[in-house]
């Protein structure tokens, strides 16, 4: 008779593009796709594989961000954040695959927050990713479905249950 102990699951990190990072999230560089004469300029500034990286603030319109690194913060356009790869434990609900995840933080106004709120969606709680396909996440919380739009989705920031 053969016994198969659970390992523990590792929490894996995922890769995204720097510019798709949400406020408020760290991740590390992993990987560069610039053109030579400005990957100088950014190494000179701390860009570089294996450093950490955390979005500070982004304009009302979305670019350009504050990125903060080494101590000192940047300001990058979303076209050349867009070209740098970083991993990061917290990520977009949009991004989830079926598992556990806890919420770690919610953007939004007033009015979404309300509304994620009613059915549950609060901070530190632990829900359940069912399915994620054609834009719309289906979590279930407290023993209900819910389906989450994508908008909704990239507001709600989590990380791998441990």
């Amino acid at each position: 008779m053969r016994i198969i102990l659970n390992k523990p699951k590792k929490v894996m990190p995922m890769k995204i593009k720097l510019s798709e990072l949400p406020e408020g999230a760290k991740g590390k560089i992993l990987e560069l796709y610039i053109p030579v004469e400005l990957r100088e300029r950014l190494f000179g500034l701390g860009f570089v594989e294996g450093e950490q990286i955390e979005v500070l603030k982004r304009a009302p319109l979305g670019d350009p961000v504050v990125y903060k690194i080494k101590g000192s913060s940047v300001t990058l356009r979303n076209d050349i954040a867009s070209k740098i790869v970083v991993d990061s434990s917290i990520f977009p609900l949009y991004y989830a695959e079926p598992g556990k995840y806890k919420i770690v933080r919610i953007f939004g106004g007033r009015g979404i927050l309300m509304k994620l709120q009613q059915i549950g969606l609060i901070l530190e709680k632990t829900i359940d990713v069912e399915k994620n396909s054609f834009g719309k996440v289906t979590i279930l919380l407290d023993g209900k479905k819910h389906v989450l739009p994508r908008g909704q989705a990239l507001k709600i920031l989590v990380e791998e249950f441990k």
